[in-house]
């Protein structure tokens, strides 16, 4: 499982790139090159992503969008990493205090895995917890 937004990407008049991401309201970003537009892409995404966490809102799920002009980024592993952890929570329809027992762990300890402004689980303890979820844990490099 990956979190990935598309992101839909516009010249500007003025030269350069400006960029939106139709999923999440109010996230946009822009750059002088591509290259720079989908690196500053990237930092807005994981900074509109962890706001609405810290706040407690839902996080949209992203809709297939295709096209020329259309890239799809992945927020930074310190946003994704405890996303990705409570969204799986959340589709096996488990509490954290009950992750928290499977794991024999703290709550507390538990819910900071799932918070991406504490979040700091190492190898061992994410393959600990795909253990006691049911999934399997692989890591990427590309």
């Amino acid at each position: 499982m990956k979190i990935k937004y598309p992101l839909k990407i516009h010249k500007a008049e003025e030269g350069g790139y400006w960029a939106e991401f139709p999923d999440l309201p109010g996230c946009v970003t822009e750059g002088d090159t591509e290259e720079e537009l989908l690196e500053m892409a990237k930092d807005a995404l994981s900074g509109w992503l962890a706001v609405r966490f810290e706040r407690n809102f839902a996080i949209p799920e992203a809709k297939p969008l295709k096209g020329r002009n259309v890239r799809w980024v992945e927020p930074s592993p310190d946003v994704s990493i405890p996303l990705m952890i409570r969204k799986i929570r959340n589709e096996l329809g488990l509490s954290q205090k009950e992750v928290a027992d499977r794991l024999r762990i703290t709550y507390q300890t538990y819910q900071a895995w799932e918070n991406p402004k504490v979040a700091n689980p190492t190898l061992k303890q994410l393959s600990k917890l795909a253990d006691a979820v049911g999934k399997k844990l692989i890591i990427e490099m590309a």
